[in-house]
């Protein structure tokens, strides 16, 4: 991987929003790169830090199936966050 990339801070997810917020005021481009820039870091960093679990849980799933199950169960899951649909039609 590239050796210039940087820890991201938690004050970089905290600028994320704002910097949005800037973007849909000003529709400056400059401000528009920066954010884009701040989202790939805190996308990266995310992939990164998924890759590391699932090779966490590949390296010890033989001395602990516990893990694995775990793991495997946590992704099995489905949220449903969309609710009912409500309409108005009274026929």
């Amino acid at each position: 991987m590239g050796s210039s990339s940087q820890p991201i801070s938690t004050g970089d997810y905290s600028k994320k929003n704002p910097t949005l917020d800037q973007i849909f005021e000003t529709r400056d481009h400059t401000i528009h790169k920066k954010y884009k820039s701040i989202r790939n870091k805190v996308r990266n960093e995310t992939r990164k830090l998924q890759m590391e679990e699932q090779r966490l849980v590949a390296s010890h799933c033989k001395e602990n199936p516990k893990i694995f199950w775990k793991y495997v169960n946590s992704k099995r899951k489905i949220c449903d966050h969309i609710g009912d649909l409500i309409t108005d039609d009274k026929e």
